[in-house]
């Protein structure tokens, strides 16, 4: 290299060096100033959301800590006064021991215990899939109950349960002096089956799966309980405001 332009050359590197620094330096400031402002401008901006369609749901209300259920009473059959102040509605099946438990040796204790104040309400859900003849025996209850002798008929069933058979219900037709051939037309034809999935569908809504299963006022209360257990919802739902 000539020694006379080194100096020239040399400065002149350095000089494009630096500039090259100085453009490097400001590009970066300035990538740095729009990084920083769109970072602002995400945290300020207001989100925008789709609007999307939501129903609201109440929870169910509760009285000291336990839920209620607002449980239909729909059309069925019912013992005690119209305007008791505790309405039990039990979900029950003709065919299930458990059943015949609380029918043989609690019912008629709790409706003099608390003569006046409550009123039972029956309503079907026979178990089909582990009881054969839960469907018929309720169908012959329901036969009965369009001639007016309901309890009658749930009483003979559960009296009779180890024997449900089709020519059962047609014998304790007859032993209720029932109109034979209004019974055995409405039994032959399954005229209520429809009443019963009914009583069935809205059973599953309010959570029933097996039976016995009782609502008193709301308050549900599962299975053959000892009998302490339907008094203390019952004293429950006559205390409650």
């Amino acid at each position: 290299m000539d020694s006379d332009r080194a100096p020239w050359i040399i400065g002149g590197v350095a000089a494009a060096f630096i500039a090259c620094v100085a453009a490097l330096v400001c590009a970066a400031a300035f990538f740095l100033m729009l990084g920083f402002t769109g970072s602002r401008q995400a945290l300020t901006s207001p989100v925008t959301t789709l609007a999307m369609p939501v129903t609201a749901v109440a929870p169910p209300p509760q009285q000291g800590g336990v839920t209620i259920i607002d449980v239909d009473e729909d059309d069925d059959p019912s013992l005690g006064p119209a305007d008791a102040p505790v309405v039990i509605v039990m979900f029950s099946d003709f065919e299930c021991p458990f059943c015949k438990r609380f029918r043989d040796g609690t019912l008629d204790q709790l409706m003099k215990e608390y003569d006046g104040q409550i009123r039972l309400v029956y309503r079907d859900f026979p178990l089909t899939s582990i009881h054969p003849q839960a469907m018929n025996a309720a169908m012959a209850a329901e036969c009965a109950d369009d001639q007016g002798q309901f309890w009658a008929m749930h009483d003979l069933l559960f009296e009779n349960q180890d024997q449900f058979s089709d020519t059962l219900y047609p014998t304790l037709a007859a032993q209720l002096q029932l109109d034979q051939q209004q019974f055995e037309t409405c039994f032959d034809t399954a005229s209520p089956q429809d009443e019963i999935e009914h009583d069935i569908a809205q059973g599953e809504l309010y959570g029933v799966t097996g039976t016995p299963t009782f609502f008193i006022n709301g308050r549900m209360v599962v299975g053959a309980q000892p009998i302490s257990a339907y008094e203390a919802a019952i004293d429950a739902a006559l205390s409650a405001p």
